[in-house]
């Protein structure tokens, strides 16, 4: 093939070609593995997440795990969205409306837990 003008060889396509053609056997390689062994490892304490899912056979992180505090919080507040649902006559309709909109949510922002906390200690206080 010719050098783009310019330059004087093709060498450079020629490089990208070879490192594309090795990225994609690489990625065919990786993709054989059917990950059916798997193991986790426990990250240490600063990290964001509690530990990592991996496979033993090929080495590749498969997924990371949350912290078990998160999922307590998390499953929490689904049973609080829940209970908020169960008694809609009493939710005014943009209350209502926005128990319905976080209820498909897997996270909360602050802004959304600060309402939803709201919501429970005017409607569900006393359970």
């Amino acid at each position: 093939m010719n050098a783009p003008p310019g330059k004087k060889s093709g060498l450079l396509f020629g490089q990208a070609v070879v490192n594309h053609t090795q990225g994609c056997h690489h990625f065919v390689a990786r993709q054989a593995c059917a990950h059916s062994d798997i193991f986790y490892e426990r990250l240490p304490e600063p990290s964001i997440h509690w530990a990592k899912q991996k496979c033993a056979t090929c080495g590749r992180t498969l997924k990371f795990l949350p912290k078990p505090s998160n999922l307590a919080r998390r499953e929490f507040n689904g049973y609080r969205i829940l209970k908020l649902q169960q008694m809609c006559h009493k939710l005014t309709r943009w209350e209502r409306t926005f128990v319905d909109s976080i209820a498909s949510q897997k996270r909360l922002s602050p802004k959304q837990s600060q309402v939803l906390t709201a919501l429970v200690a005017k409607y569900l206080r006393g359970q």
